[in-house]
C-alpha cells in the first residue's frame, strides 16, 4: 500500500507529467463548468490539482478539499495558502466532515477507488448525504470491465491490461516516473492491498440505492487505460 503522506511531495512532479492524467483534469473541467456550481467538495483532493481546476471553472464557488493523508493536507494547504475559497480538512470517503445536503457539486479523482469493496456501499451513502437535492457529482477513476476479484484470472487479466495500457501511454510520451509508479501498483491492484479496482456498474448500483442517479458514464482517452468520468444527480 503507497506511503501517501511522503509520496505527497513528489505526486505533482510524476502526475503532471502524464498526458493521460492532465487531460482527464481538462475533461473533468469542462464538465465542472457546465455545472455552474458555488459549493463543491473535492473529496480525496490529494495536492489540489481538481480543486485548481474547480476554482478556474468556477470563478463564484468555494471548495472544501477533504484528505484523508497528512501530507497531502500539507501540500494542498501550501498551494492555496491565502486562498479564501478553498479550505482544506482532514476526513475520508466513509464519513465526509459535512453538513447534510451542503453541496451543489462533489467532486473525486483517483480517490475512491483506493476504498475497500466493503465500504463502497457507505461511500456512496455519504456522498449522496452531503449532496443537495439536484446536485451533481463528478466521480473520475480508474474501472475495470469485469466483476469479481481474486482470484478470478478474468479478472486478473483485465487489471494487467487496463494498467499496462495506461503505463504504455506514459512510456510513449517519456513520463518515466509515472510509468513506473502505475507498475509498481499493478502488484497492489492484484492483491487488493489499498487498489479496490470495480466496474461502473457496481458504483451505479450503489449509487442508486443511496439516492444517486448515474446520467452518464464518460470515457476519457485513450479508452483502453480504464479511466471514466461517472456523472450523477441527487435526487
Amino acid at each position: 500500500m503507497a506511503d501517501w503522506d511522503n509520496f505527497s511531495k513528489q505526486y505533482d512532479g510524476v502526475f503532471t507529467e502524464d498526458p493521460v492524467y492532465t487531460g482527464m483534469l481538462r475533461q473533468m473541467g469542462g464538465l465542472i463548468a457546465d455545472t455552474g456550481a458555488r459549493r463543491v467538495l473535492d473529496l480525496g483532493c490529494g495536492t489540489g490539482n481538481l480543486t485548481a481546476v474547480a476554482l478556474d471553472c468556477l470563478p463564484a464557488a468555494t471548495v472544501l478539499a477533504v484528505d484523508p493523508s497528512e501530507g497531502m493536507r500539507e501540500t494542498c494547504s501550501e498551494r492555496f495558502a491565502g486562498q479564501e475559497r478553498v479550505e482544506v480538512v482532514d476526513g475520508g470517503a466513509t464519513e465526509i466532515p459535512a453538513a447534510d445536503g451542503g453541496f451543489d457539486l462533489v467532486i473525486s479523482s483517483l480517490a475512491l477507488h483506493h476504498v475497500p469493496v466493503e465500504d463502497k456501499g457507505r461511500v456512496a451513502r455519504e456522498i449522496a448525504r452531503v449532496t443537495a437535492p439536484g446536485g451533481k457529482l463528478l466521480y473520475m477513476d480508474v474501472f475495470v470491465d469485469v466483476e469479481g476479484g481474486p482470484p478470478d484470472p478474468l479478472w486478473y487479466r483485465d487489471v494487467i491490461d487496463k494498467t499496462v495500457a495506461w503505463a504504455l501511454c506514459s512510456l510513449e510520451s517519456g513520463a518515466y516516473r509515472h510509468m513506473n509508479v502505475l507498475l509498481r501498483t499493478l502488484v497492489y491492484c492484484l492483491e487488493q492491498d489499498g487498489e479496490y479496482l470495480v466496474t461502473p456498474q457496481s458504483w451505479q448500483a450503489l449509487m442508486a440505492g443511496s439516492g444517486l442517479a448515474v446520467d452518464e458514464s464518460i470515457i476519457v482517452e485513450p479508452e483502453p487505460c480504464g479511466l471514466k468520468i461517472l456523472r450523477a444527480t441527487r435526487a
